[in-house]
């Protein structure tokens, strides 16, 4: 971004400082503003994710998603998030070894609220 900018402002060196400014912020905000809302792309799952899921709290409400009473194992491969007012994740995981993507949503940490899954999604 800092090279693109930089490219940005020998091309409009020539305009006055207020019309420069103007061009400069408004394209910043188009650029970084793409990201705001919407989920990130994919990517592998950190230690940090593996740990916010890697709980028995989680299995046990992954297998009531899916109506069953337990689950033997869960694993996350790839993640991706989006900040609301909390975190919002699509998870592609393994859930007893099948492909499934979990949805899950995690608070913000005034709010006393733990995490909760939303959806569970067998891949077929």
């Amino acid at each position: 971004l800092y090279q693109v900018l930089n490219c940005l402002q020998a091309c409009i060196q020539p305009m006055s400082p207020l019309l420069r400014l103007a061009f400069l912020l408004s394209t910043f905000i188009s650029l970084t503003m793409a990201q705001v809302g919407g989920f990130g792309s994919f990517a592998p799952a950190t230690e940090e994710i593996k740990t916010i899921f890697h709980t028995d709290e989680v299995k046990t409400a992954i297998a009531a998603q899916l109506g069953k009473e337990s689950i033997e194992s869960f694993e996350v491969d790839e993640y991706s998030s989006q900040v609301v007012a909390g975190t919002n994740f699509k998870l592609k995981a393994k859930v007893d070894g099948a492909p499934h993507v979990v949805s899950a949503f995690r608070p913000l940490p005034h709010t006393g609220e733990g995490l909760k899954i939303t959806s569970v999604e067998k891949v077929e």
